[in-house]
């Protein structure tokens, strides 16, 4: 609610508590802003991140096209689709201008906008105190998530597009803006039909809401059916579209897929965030439709699986936003000078991550002294077995190797992925599997039960070790 230009006594006396809060608020995000700076500047080690710089780089060399991209290995077969092909190639440009630290920085871009456009989504329909708040925790509970990875990507526009229906609903004008963003948003990552599936729901909801007459609810339909429909114009074409079924079977091959953790710290945060927001709405008398149905998409996300916690965070900010907006009597509105400071806020963020990636960022994970110099000598196109833990890593840092298995798990077939999966947790017939591979060197986490196994069973040798790795090697053939 705007504040009355005639002030009462009773608003007048919330004047300074409300200024006390609104001067607390920065502090809050400023602090969101500095362990950006912190998680930023010092590693880039998901591995993920490095199977989507190389990918990146093989769109620019031209040795792959949108419509035919090849495969880094020949264990992975499948005529796949890339999904985050711009993205991918952005990462990829930025590594041959500046090298790791360009793409640290590009990831502290990515993580400065998504507390910025946080805090503004969530700031349209709640005091300063209130958004700030919000902000840091969802920020909190999404961490484990945002990392060096097209992912936060979606995060970021989930968020955007969830918070354009609650304000389309209260003004009653349409966000044409999201139709052009549809088109750009499934060339740069694979949970755009999320967010399909947000303006749906939200459409829904305003409907049922009866706020606005049937004119305007066209207008509202309009733009989820034309989001629904402009992937297929992309450059990628129509199989972006159908590439979405394909792609989420791929799930049961990758614990990020897996059900959530609720005794996990983040995890329950991000549970009891949403918990509140559907305590608000159960006491509330006058929850609106539009904000009941999105609610109850955002509780989907949080039990469906632990990727999609953030997806979860981003539906739920804006609409806990407007549950405590309208039961709190203060003032909200956003003012252009809030805006600027939140924009000086991000750039100094960008330039002190600029400053401290160019000096102190490492680069992959923690690996032994041993392990550059060991590949190095093996010889062109030298088939390994490997894990999809260390593959990212792997196949960016030594383009030369024949991994049998790596993270991105849309290029392999089904019956490829069943393979590693039975070698990895040798299951019967892995000694075939293994064999069948052709692979005579194989570099792996030294406790699993495939290093195990090739020692114990097949009789490989380990040639090289240490905590984290062990290079091992199959014995001569007779």
């Amino acid at each position: 609610m705007t504040r009355p230009t005639d002030a009462s006594d009773d608003q007048g006396s919330q004047q300074g508590p409300f200024r006390l809060v609104k001067a607390a608020s920065p502090v809050l995000i400023l602090a969101v802003l500095f362990y950006v700076v912190v998680l930023v500047s010092t590693t880039v080690s998901n591995s993920d991140t490095f199977f989507h710089l190389r990918f990146g780089h093989e769109f620019l060399s031209g040795h792959w096209s949108l419509h035919h991209p090849g495969s880094v290995t020949p264990f992975a077969t499948r005529d796949w689709v890339p999904t985050q092909w711009l993205s991918e190639v952005a990462f990829a440009q930025f590594e041959s201008w500046f090298g790791m630290a360009g793409v640290s920085w590009l990831f502290g871009l990515l993580l400065t906008s998504y507390v910025a456009g946080l805090y503004l989504c969530v700031r349209a329909f709640a005091t300063p105190m209130v958004s700030a708040t919000i902000s840091a925790a969802v920020f909190v509970a999404s961490a484990p998530w945002l990392s060096a990875r097209p992912q936060v990507i979606s995060y970021l526009l989930i968020l955007v597009t969830t918070s354009a229906w609650l304000r389309a609903r209260d003004d009653g004008r349409a966000r044409w803006w999201l139709i052009p963003l549809f088109w750009v948003w499934p060339q740069l990552h694979g949970m755009w039909i999320v967010g399909v599936v947000v303006n749906v729901v939200a459409v829904i909801g305003i409907a049922l809401d009866r706020q606005h007459d049937s004119k305007r609810i066209a207008q509202f339909a309009s733009i989820a059916g034309l989001s629904a429909l402009l992937p297929a114009v992309t450059p990628l074409g129509p199989r972006l579209i159908t590439e979405v079924f394909v792609v989420s079977s791929r799930g049961d091959y990758f614990t990020e897929w897996d059900a959530p953790r609720f005794t996990e710290p983040t995890t329950a945060a991000a549970a009891v965030l949403v918990a509140i927001a559907i305590l608000i709405a159960m006491r509330s008398q006058t929850t609106p439709w539009s904000e009941t149905l999105l609610l109850g998409l955002s509780s989907v996300w949080l039990v469906y699986s632990a990727r999609t916690i953030p997806v979860a965070l981003a539906i739920t900010a804006p609409l806990l936003a407007s549950m405590i907006g309208r039961s709190i009597n203060w003032p909200h509105a956003l003012d252009s000078r809030e805006k600027s400071a939140v924009l000086v806020g991000s750039m100094v963020c960008l330039v002190a991550v600029a400053g401290s990636a160019h000096h102190s960022v490492t680069v992959g994970p923690d690996r032994p002294t041993w392990l550059s110099s060991e590949i190095h000598m093996l010889p062109d196109g030298t088939k390994i077995i490997s894990e999809s833990g260390w593959g990212g890593f792997l196949m960016w840092k030594y383009p030369h190797l024949a991994l049998t298995i790596h993270g991105y798990g849309d290029a392999f077939t089904s019956s490829e992925l069943d393979r590693a999966v039975r070698m990895h947790e040798v299951r019967p017939g892995w000694e075939d599997d293994v064999e069948a591979t052709g692979a005579r060197v194989a570099l792996l986490d030294p406790d699993s039960r495939l290093a195990y196994g090739l020692v114990h069973t097949l009789d490989w040798t380990v040639t090289r070790s240490s905590s984290q790795l062990e290079l091992l090697q199959a014995p001569d053939r007779k």
